[in-house]
């Protein structure tokens, strides 16, 4: 979606539920450099094309929180090992909200 602001944001939709959207928010000079890859409500995908050699994956991720069944926490690693192992082409970079914690 691009905004008025000189923006795009690439944002995954997922039907009005608010805690497990994931996005990017880049200025729109760059999309011509950009391809973006849905994966789910919970992981989004820049494929950042630097130069003709060289591209950069930035992997957005939103994790179910420590609530959800084990089941569908490692249903998310699953899919995330899926994406991360497809395309060793490039540098990669995986950030977002993992809900982790440490401790009792």
């Amino acid at each position: 979606m691009e905004l008025h602001s000189g923006f795009t944001l690439y944002h995954s939709r997922n039907n009005g539920r608010t805690n497990r959207d994931v996005g990017f928010y880049v200025p729109s000079s760059m999309n011509r450099h950009i391809t973006c890859y849905f994966h789910s409500e919970r992981i989004i995908e820049l494929l950042i094309t630097i130069s003709k050699r060289k591209r950069l994956r930035v992997v957005q991720v939103h994790a179910p929180p420590s609530d959800y069944e084990d089941e569908d926490y490692e249903d998310f690693l699953d899919e995330l090992a899926g994406i991360i192992d497809v395309r060793k082409i490039t540098e990669l970079v995986v950030l977002g909200d993992f809900n982790a914690s440490t401790g009792p």
